[in-house]
């Protein structure tokens, strides 16, 4: 497996070449690290939530106002951007299936950079490995929500706050609370990206460390 340095900065060249829309350079140092070594599945999650977050929209506001769209490559082929993150996902999925900590990376990436049918994808295998556990159902509903299944959102949230009370988290709980509360209104895409930025899910590569 690749050292944790030279994995840390082949994933750095890759958010560099994505911030300059060169899917090309991206592609070639993709290469470059798969015939120095046989990388894990941190590698791939890395590079595919540093692409992710790069191509991520500008956040929408409350007030009616939208910033510009942006400019370049990254706009124009915003898609071939998508699909090939999605491919580095489940590569790194692939090699370490049952891992829930990368699961929830993918997850909370996923809402911090509006890509809802990828994060959907990933909160619901993430809860088929943890059935019982709040903050998993949470987001699963956060998602479903995000993906306009306004009713199996609530229902999930509805959950999720069953599952905290039950296990005495009264933090969880609330926010479980808040957010059935908010679904289906202009304030809850906000809120869930508020959550994702500053998630309760330990994710040790969480959105705003990188």
């Amino acid at each position: 497996a690749l050292d944790p340095k030279r994995l840390s900065s082949y994933s750095q060249i890759v958010a560099c070449w994505t911030i300059e829309g060169n899917l090309d350079e991206v592609r070639q140092t993709l290469a470059r690290a798969e015939a120095e070594a046989q990388p894990g599945a941190d590698y791939f999650a890395l590079c595919a939530l540093s692409i992710l977050k790069v191509i991520a929209p500008p956040p929408t506001s409350l007030f009616g106002a939208h910033p510009p769209p942006r400019r370049g490559s990254l706009a124009a082929h915003r898609e071939k951007w998508e699909t090939l993150a999605d491919e580095l996902l489940e590569r790194g999925l692939a090699l370490n299936p049952q891992s829930t900590e990368l699961l929830q990376d993918i997850v909370m990436v996923a809402v911090s950079a509006s890509r809802h049918k990828i994060g959907l994808r990933y909160a619901e295998h993430l809860r088929a490995l943890t059935p019982e556990d709040p903050e998993t159902v949470m987001m699963l509903g956060v998602l479903q929500a995000l993906n306009q299944q306004t009713d199996t959102a609530r229902k999930s949230l509805q959950q999720a706050a069953r599952l905290a009370r039950q296990q005495g988290d009264v933090a969880v709980e609330q926010l479980a609370n808040d957010l059935r509360r908010d679904v289906g209104t202009p304030f809850f895409e906000p809120m869930a990206m508020i959550m994702s930025r500053a998630p309760l899910l330990s994710a040790p590569f969480a959105a705003d460390e990188w």
